[in-house]
């Protein structure tokens, strides 16, 4: 078959814009960035407290001595729904309602935290501030001590492991610990004795390694002195856990300061004083919430309502924290969120704070709604939550 000028154009034609095109298509072609991996993090764990931790928290769900997968298996998912209906309707907004507030604030959000009237809820502390530095949580309830996991049998370890439903129930329903709860609970109703384990627990619940466990008193000079963990001491015992965030990739921080924060506990002679002065950050950020009012009584816990304003630079709480008549305008700056009510029927009506009251109802203070519930009026959800900056 003849082929004729026509076509032979045709073709080259056809040919020269192909080869164009696909000059153009190499010109413009965008050379993707090099995304570097980066450098793993290298750590080493405590086996027998993250061992503990992560077979309390039902995460290990390997077999051990007569404890089957299966079992294991079935317990770690029970759990696992009850604290993500946690995580999802409380845990998760508060993270995000205080990040933007930190943003908008200007605040570091990797300060050192203080956490006075805590009780062992080192859940909430993180979930508020979970790119912390250091964490200094304090109470009077005692630091007790944990249990070998390994040698139990599977009645004895799902027997243990259940009274941590028990001390938690609280922190699942209402969201703070009831102190004469957890008076009951430790040691009596459950075999839990004290926090540390509720400690643990909830770090390896919070994507934690635990990298040490150090118990420790207060020297003559008022520093940490670590000892190992005794029985027959009738001093205070105190304790420093050193975590791993393996969500965010850092190295934490977590102390329990297990102290009387009364006047007469925190006296200027005391230990415990000087350490708490010395100790905690002059910056920190603050947190203090469901903490039955006890620093609107000056006169039994003036030192550490003081203590309160003096070492926080950036502070959340609600109205059960120190008075709002405490915080002076010039020095601090108001965002007040939720509903301001008198408090609950467990408290004296005297406690109601007329001032704070009128603060909610002007705009220049008040900030808006809340879409989570954090305090003793979690029945109602009319929660108020305040975040107070220092100018």
């Amino acid at each position: 078959m003849k082929t004729s000028r026509k076509h032979i154009q045709y073709f080259l034609c056809l040919s020269l814009a192909l080869f164009l095109f696909a000059c153009k298509a190499k010109k413009e072609k965008k050379t993707e960035p090099i995304v570097q991996a980066q450098p793993k993090i290298e750590y080493v764990v405590d086996t027998f407290y993250n061992n503990y931790a992560q077979r309390v928290a039902a995460i290990d769900t390997t077999a051990f001595n007569d404890v089957d997968v299966a079992s294991l298996t079935s317990f770690s998912k029970e759990q696992k729904e009850k604290i993500n209906q946690v995580i999802v309707n409380r845990l998760n907004l508060i993270t995000n309602w205080n990040k933007e507030n930190m943003s908008r604030n200007k605040t570091a959000d990797s300060s050192f935290v203080f956490y006075p009237f805590s009780g062992a809820d080192f859940i909430h502390v993180y979930y508020l501030y979970p790119n912390a530095n250091e964490y200094f949580m304090s109470a009077i309830e005692k630091v007790g001590s944990i249990i070998d996991i390994g040698k139990l049998n599977k009645k004895d370890f799902f027997e243990y492991v259940r009274d941590f439903d028990t001390v938690m129930r609280d922190i699942y329903m209402r969201s703070y610990f009831i102190t004469k709860n957890m008076e009951e609970d430790f040691g009596k109703k459950t075999k839990i004795n004290g926090v540390l384990p509720i400690l643990l627990w909830s770090a390896a619940k919070t994507n934690h390694d635990i990298l040490s466990v150090k118990y420790f008193l207060l020297d003559d000079s008022a520093n940490k002195k670590y000892i190992a963990y005794d029985t027959s001491i009738r001093t205070r015992i105190s304790v420093e856990i050193k975590l791993f965030d393996k969500t965010n990739q850092k190295f934490q921080v977590l102390n329990y300061f297990c102290t009387d924060l009364s006047n007469q506990g925190l006296n200027s002679n005391s230990k415990s004083f000087k350490y708490m002065q010395k100790y905690i950050a002059n910056s920190s950020n603050g947190f203090v919430k469901s903490a039955s009012y006890l620093m609107h009584y000056d006169s039994q816990f003036g030192v550490i309502q003081n203590m309160v304003l003096n070492k926080n630079k950036y502070l959340v709480q609600d109205d059960t924290g120190v008075p709002f008549s405490k915080f002076d305008s010039t020095k601090w700056a108001y965002n007040l969120y939720g509903t301001y009510e008198k408090p609950i029927k467990d408290f004296t009506d005297s406690l109601y704070q007329p001032n704070l009251d009128k603060a909610y109802q002007n705009p220049q203070y008040y900030k808006g709604a809340l879409n989570f519930s954090l305090g003793y009026h979690w029945n109602s959800k009319n929660q108020n939550q305040m975040i107070f900056v220092k100018k």
